[in-house]
């Protein structure tokens, strides 16, 4: 949730590919698009990938796109392949509710909940500026 300007990163998998054939509605005779690399597509992981234990999901480049404008972000900006500079399409104004909860979650023998984050401070500036020079 973001009332302005959001920062998005995700490990994606594949390469960059050209854009798949887009519809509104697909139908059973377009089964042979999921096969398409460009199809926007998302892997379960059942087990670690990379070591973390919370990485459940991995979607490909065109899915990383689509999972963002689906959430009702507009793509300002793609810095590079993992991250996504985005903000609400529409705002809506906002909601208070007397009482947020978030389930515990993990996978077995691994973290609960995400744990320690670490960010390199300069990358996020290096982001920033960026996207400051895409509003140019």
């Amino acid at each position: 949730m973001t009332k302005q300007r959001i920062f998005i990163q995700s490990n994606i998998i594949g390469t960059v590919p050209a854009r798949y054939p887009e519809k509104c509605d697909y139908e059973r005779s377009d089964d042979t698009l999921l096969e398409d690399p460009s199809f926007p597509k998302l892997f379960f992981i059942e087990n670690l990938y990379n070591a973390d234990p919370t990485n459940w999901w991995l979607p490909n480049f065109t899915g990383f796109e689509a999972m963002v404008r689906s959430a009702g972000l507009k793509i300002i900006n793609r810095p590079h392949p993992h991250v996504i500079v985005a903000e609400p399409d529409t705002y809506f104004g906002k909601v208070v509710l007397p009482k947020l909860v978030f389930p515990r979650y993990g996978k077995k023998r691994g973290a609960i909940f995400p744990g320690p984050q670490e960010y390199d401070l300069s990358l996020w500036q290096e982001l920033i500026r960026r996207s400051k020079e895409a509003d140019r």
